[in-house]
């Protein structure tokens, strides 16, 4: 069965957060870089889907989660003003 925190799933209340920094490690590309998360922070997420985020650098996704944890933050790391805020296509 399921692993239960509650009335919850253990995923429902989580997130968890998978990438990589590069994507082509020979060029050091940050292009097309695949993500995963998995977990709904407490229904913050959409889950069941496959988004694209355009080209926008992953600190909007770092963003979001930030966000999905209650926090009021904008930014994640040096990414530029042009590039604050969620990525939108997550949902919130």
């Amino acid at each position: 069965g399921k692993c239960k925190e509650g009335d919850k799933s253990v995923l429902y209340n989580s997130v968890v957060l998978g990438f990589s920094e590069l994507g082509d490690g020979a060029s050091h590309d940050m292009k097309n870089i695949g993500i995963v998360l998995a977990g709904q922070a407490g229904g913050y997420f959409k889950t069941g889907r496959c988004v694209s985020g355009g080209n926008v650098p992953h600190n909007r996704t770092l963003v979001s989660i930030l966000q999905s944890f209650g926090l009021k933050d904008d930014s994640f790391g040096d990414n530029g003003e042009k590039q604050a805020g969620p990525l939108e296509v997550l949902g919130g």
